[in-house]
Formats: structure tokens, C-alpha cells, sequence
């Protein structure tokens, strides 16, 4: 296949960010931390940062056609951001840093994009995208939306956006009877940690801890996961994955390679793996990020130390169910997922926490190639 419009395309991004790939020594030598951006618009936003010059940005703001060769190349890439929600830990750098920003309004009109430029030596703040009239920033450097510039992109299999209709088509990975009870139920407070019944439960069929359907999608970039509950799901409930190399002997076991955790605090947010079992503790389950800047940075990824999140992924959540990307790179990283290493299994759990107390439900287990497949 002819891919000459797409090579066209390419070059003319290098050449235009030669900063980035040519006359730097590459992209992360120029990092300096990172940011959060806040989506306070009324759609989905795919968000990415990149390093440039004032020069560079001014030739945006006088030639969006610009942006939108650059916006079509860097797509793939984007991070997705839900409306009210946030996305931590993208880079920031040394010199000026570019937020390059689509608004995912419509599919067949194109997404507008939206710019940003954000002084060096701006780690650790956040930044509001989508604001009426960008009164999140006043500078002349800020701009907000491009005029008249919008884009087509590819459209991607699942788009977190915290609707089920994408999955629709999609065949089950697992689905549970409404009367069907977990394999496991593990309770802490501040007497302690113990197994319990369900009769004896606190938040058994409650705030989503009940799962009904399972499903999951593997891409070259990520691994789509959908679960949807009986009851509605509310802020304090997280969907657990342990991920282990081996199949335990039992269940509930602390020989957890990695575990992600989708913990639900809003509508959408970040996705979080904890390198082990993480939740073996006297201190029961991580607290993760419930705000903007809270979470850790990936580079700082510590697999020594298990208070140490890795972001890794966005969730989207409706009132019955969680949908979220989780990046397969970073699952690679740890050893799953590679063309030579799909064995193992993922144990399923949900978590809901309050008042002092923990509760955990366990699911059973599904083999890695299960998830590959898509389903059985």
C-alpha cells in the first residue's frame, strides 16, 4: 500500500518540531517533571505535552494547519481525558511546554484543538483546558481553541467515555449470576483483618462491589477492560486485577506479580498499577489519587516499593459500569502481554471502602489467554 500522504505528513511534522527529534537530544533529556490537566469542558479531550519554542508556538497561532498535521500524527499517542475529570503525571520540560489538546465533539465534523503554552519550570501544577473564555490563564501565550481547525482521526475501538455502547458488540470475558456469591470475601477495621461471609458483609451488594458482565479488548496500545455491577456504582468502589506470571494455589494470595487498581472517585480519572499483591498490608488498600496532582509519576516506577503507584492508564465510569485503557506497554514493562509470555492469570476483585472499613471480593480467575482472545 502507497502510504506516501502519510510519510508527507510525518516529514512535515519533523521539520516543523525539529526541536523535538533532530536538534535536541531527545525528548525525555529535555523533561523537567510533570503536570496535570484539568478537563472543565463538557466533552471528551484527547490531551498530549510536547516541548517547543515561543517562535514555534507563534507559527501555531498563525498557521493552525500546522497544528492539525501535528494533532493528526500525534493522536495515537493522546491521553483521553472525561469531562470533570483529570489526567496527572503528563511531562513537563526544561523550556516551554506545548498542551496540545482535541475536543471530541463530533466524529463526522472533527474534533477542534485547543493549545497551550505553559512556562518552563512549571512541575507539579495543574492546568484547566476548556474553560469558558480560558479564564484559567489570561496570558497572550495561551490561546485556547484554534479557529476554524478541526481534524478527522482514526477512530479508536473503545473510547472511555463512560458509555457501555461501544462494548455492545463485544463478546464476554466472564458474567455472574445475580445470585451468584464471591469466591472470597476479606474484611478489615481497625480490629484487624479477617474472612467473612456474606451474611456478615457490610458492602456486599453494594456501590458496584456486586459485578454482572466482564469484557476486555488487546491492542497494539492497550488493554480495553469493561465490568458492569448490579447495583449503582458510587466513589469509594475500585476494581481490582492481580496479574501473576503462575496461577496461584489458592485464592486471595499474596504472590501477586502486579495489581491494577480502577479506584472510582468520580466520573472518570487515572488507572493505577502497584507493583506486587499491594494490598498484603496491615494497611489494607492504597490510597490513590483523589484529586488533581495526587498519583505518581511512571518514570518514577519502583518496583521495590510498593507504596509506589505507577499511572498507567484513564477510566471512565457510568452509573453501572467502568470502562478503562490500560496501557500494554507498561504491562510489557512487567511481563505480560509479550509475544513470548502470555501465560498466567488475572484475579478479579472489587473493593469498596468506608467509614473505617475495607471490604474485598473475589472473583476466581481468568488465564491471560482468555483476556488475549477477547473472551470465550
Amino acid at each position: 500500500m502507497d502510504d506516501s500522504n502519510g510519510m508527507k505528513r510525518r516529514l512535515q511534522s519533523l521539520c516543523f518540531f525539529g526541536l523535538l527529534l533532530l536538534a535536541a537530544p531527545g525528548l525525555f533529556s529535555q523533561a523537567g517533571g510533570t503536570i496535570t490537566v484539568q478537563n472543565f469542558s463538557d466533552v471528551l479531550m484527547y490531551v498530549t505535552t510536547l516541548p517547543v519554542t515561543i517562535q514555534e508556538f507563534r507559527e501555531l497561532q498563525t498557521n493552525p494547519a500546522k497544528a492539525a498535521t501535528l494533532a493528526e500524527e500525534l493522536f495515537p499517542q493522546m491521553e483521553t481525558i472525561l469531562p470533570g475529570s483529570y489526567l496527572p503525571n503528563l511531562p513537563s520540560f526544561t523550556g516551554e511546554t506545548l498542551i496540545l489538546a482535541l475536543q471530541a465533539e463530533s466524529a463526522s465534523a472533527g474534533y477542534p484543538i485547543s493549545v497551550k503554552l505553559i512556562p518552563g519550570g512549571s512541575a507539579g501544577r495543574a492546568y484547566a483546558l476548556g474553560q469558558p473564555d480560558d479564564q484559567s490563564d489570561t496570558s497572550p501565550d495561551s490561546i485556547g481553541m484554534l479557529p476554524v481547525t478541526r481534524i478527522k482521526p482514526h477512530p479508536e475501538p473503545i473510547r472511555i467515555d463512560g458509555r457501555f455502547v461501544d462494548w455492545l458488540s463485544r463478546p464476554e470475558l466472564r458474567s455472574y449470576r445475580q445470585d451468584s456469591m464471591p469466591v472470597v470475601i476479606i474484611q478489615q477495621n481497625n480490629t484487624g483483618i479477617r474472612q467473612i461471609t456474606p451474611g456478615d458483609s457490610v458492602f456486599w451488594r453494594k456501590g458496584g462491589a456486586q459485578l454482572d458482565v466482564v469484557k476486555t479488548l488487546l491492542t497494539q496500545e492497550n488493554l480495553y477492560f469493561m465490568a458492569s455491577s448490579y447495583q449503582q456504582i458510587t466513589p469509594g468502589t475500585s476494581i481490582i486485577l492481580r496479574l501473576h506470571k503462575t496461577a496461584p494455589k489458592e485464592q486471595q494470595s499474596k504472590t501477586a506479580d502486579v495489581t491494577i487498581e480502577i479506584p472510582v472517585v468520580r466520573r472518570g480519572g487515572p488507572v493505577y498499577l502497584w507493583p506486587g499483591s499491594a494490598l498484603d498490608t496491615e494497611a489494607g488498600l492504597p490510597q490513590t489519587a483523589s484529586g488533581p496532582g495526587a498519583g505518581a509519576s511512571p518514570s518514577a516506577a519502583d518496583p521495590g516499593n510498593p507504596d509506589n503507584p505507577i499511572y498507567m492508564g484513564q477510566y471512565g465510569a457510568s452509573n453501572f459500569s467502568v470502562e478503562a485503557a490500560i496501557s500494554r506497554a507498561i504491562l510489557e514493562d512487567f511481563g505480560f502481554f509479550n509475544p513470548e509470555a502470555q501465560d498466567g492469570v488475572i484475579e478479579l476483585s472489587t473493593g469498596v471502602s468506608d467509614a473505617g472499613i475495607f471490604e474485598e471480593f473475589y472473583y476466581g480467575l481468568i488465564p491471560l489467554a482468555e483476556v488475549i482472545q477477547g473472551g470465550r
